[in-house]
C-alpha cells in the first residue's frame, strides 16, 4: 500500500519566506509578520540581479509577504481557516507509521 504525505500549516505558522539566489545559493529570509520589508533587487551575496522594479515578480513577492501577514493577523476573527498544504515527494509505503 502506498500513501501520500502532506504538510498542512496556517499563515501564523510561517516564520520566514526565503528568497534563494539561483546563481550562488545565498538566501534572504524575511519574516512576514514584520511590515515594510525591502525585497532586494540583487542578491545580497553575489550581486546577481533578482528583480526589476516595477515588475509583476516584485509585486507578487511583496503581496505574498503582506497577504501572509494579514491572514495571520485576522486568523482568530475569520469564520474560516486558511491552510497551506505542501506535498511530500517521498511516498510512504508498507502501511502506516
Amino acid at each position: 500500500m502506498t500513501t501520500e504525505r502532506k504538510i498542512v500549516f496556517g499563515p501564523s505558522d510561517v516564520e520566514r519566506i526565503e528568497f534563494a539566489c539561483k546563481n550562488c545559493g545565498a538566501c534572504l529570509a524575511l519574516d512576514p509578520s514584520k511590515e515594510n520589508h525591502h525585497i532586494k533587487s540583487d542578491c545580497p551575496n553575489c550581486g546577481y540581479e533578482w528583480l526589476i522594479r516595477p515588475s509583476m515578480m516584485h509585486q507578487a513577492s511583496t503581496d505574498l509577504l503582506k497577504s501572509i501577514r494579514t491572514l495571520a493577523q485576522m486568523e482568530k476573527e475569520a469564520k474560516f481557516q486558511v491552510r497551506l498544504c505542501l506535498r511530500s515527494d517521498e511516498p510512504v509505503t508498507g502501511g502506516f507509521r
